[in-house]
């Protein structure tokens, strides 16, 4: 535990990692002082007709409208796979709208969402990290404004060749280009880099860039280093 007064900040850090007994990995909490009123929760979906539940909150991008948020709850959620459409002008920010993801009328499967994106006709671009020993593929899905999937697309073979479990944690959209960031290395990558992939939606083609990840102190699955994010063009 320490003090930080200069910016009124308590940090504290437990030793035990309780993952396997249900309970909480290995973390640090940081806690702000301040004379306003606390503002918790920060996400709720109270008021909606039918009450929404919502959880392990994966994907996080800015939506159509002015203060609108679209969330996906990730893979603990896989029998019914949904985008969450959030207004972020209220507070606590509202949760108003989920919309499962469909395929061939039913709740879609093998599916570990991470990333979405609008697609700027109503539709979203969503990234789907893939675990091909749990046959769930690393895979980009074009998803109308009702839910039902209208396109999917793989990797390519030869970026496959060299997969591992840890596959994309973002997507975004610059025009006819799809950005993902791919979590950690895979086989064929150099240590330290990590791949950044382009899919142009108009020629339906791939590219892929090496992209280098800070240095971190420590090993392990939670460093900092071993996350990548995309969170928007640029």
């Amino acid at each position: 535990m320490v003090a930080i007064p200069s910016r009124n900040l308590l940090v504290t850090a437990n030793e035990s990692d309780l993952v396997e007994d249900g309970g909480a990995r290995v973390h640090v909490m940081v806690f702000q002082g301040g004379d306003s009123p606390a503002a918790y929760p920060m996400l709720t979906s109270e008021g909606t007709d039918e009450l929404i539940g919502w959880g392990a909150l994966s994907g996080l991008a800015a939506g159509e409208g002015a203060g609108q948020l679209l969330g996906l709850p990730d893979s603990f959620y896989g029998s019914q796979p949904a985008i969450l459409t959030i207004d972020a002008t209220q507070t606590p920010a509202r949760i108003t709208a989920k919309t499962v993801v469909i395929r061939n009328g039913d709740p879609a499967q093998k599916l570990d969402l991470e990333g979405i994106a609008p697609d700027g006709n109503g539709g979203f671009w969503l990234a789907s990290e893939g675990r091909s020993d749990r046959l769930i593929p690393h895979a980009i899905y074009h998803v109308g404004a009702d839910g039902e999937m209208q396109d999917e697309i793989a990797l390519p073979a030869e970026l496959l060749q060299s997969e591992a479990r840890f596959g994309f944690e973002g997507i975004a959209r610059q025009g006819d280009l799809l950005w993902l960031a791919v979590q950690r290395e895979w086989g064929t990558d150099a240590e330290g880099q990590v791949e950044l992939l382009a899919y142009d939606t108009a020629a339906e083609e791939w590219g892929a860039v090496a992209y280098p990840l800070d240095d971190a102190r420590r090993a392990g699955w939670d460093c900092p280093r071993s996350r990548s994010t995309v969170t928007g063009p640029g």
